[in-house]
């Protein structure tokens, strides 16, 4: 089976000072898993073309399903220790974690943020 060309778990450690941007930036491995992930559970595999054909679907629904991990660097990175509280581009500001729309993953480095579009690709 073909592996993905760049894959998620190979995105090198940006070391970035700013422990707040960090933290951010240790994100976005967790939201680009999530995202492929949930494609390649619909049998759509990272090597598939964006248009396809039925045919095309049905045979890669058959073949074995290769997912995608996160860089063990953002699991070592430590949650902010303050609540980094990120606005909507309204500048509407979601109350609290237990929101619907807060982002689990921002959640997890303590960052209070609506869950991007991951989903909209």
């Amino acid at each position: 089976m073909q592996s993905a060309k760049w894959p998620v778990v190979s995105i090198p450690d940006p070391k970035d000072r700013s422990k707040s941007r960090y933290a951010g930036l240790s994100v976005i491995p967790a939201l680009l898993v999530e995202s492929v992930n949930k494609r390649i559970k619909l049998g759509l595999p990272r090597k598939a073309d964006s248009t396809i054909s039925r045919e095309e679907l049905e045979q890669y629904q058959k073949e074995a399903k290769s997912f995608e991990s996160v860089p063990e660097w953002t699991n070592q990175l430590p949650r902010l220790e303050e609540t980094l509280v990120i606005p909507h581009d309204n500048d509407e500001v979601l109350g609290s974690f237990e929101d619907v729309r807060a982002s689990a993953q921002l959640a997890a480095k303590n960052i209070l943020q609506w869950l991007p579009h991951i989903h909209n690709i």
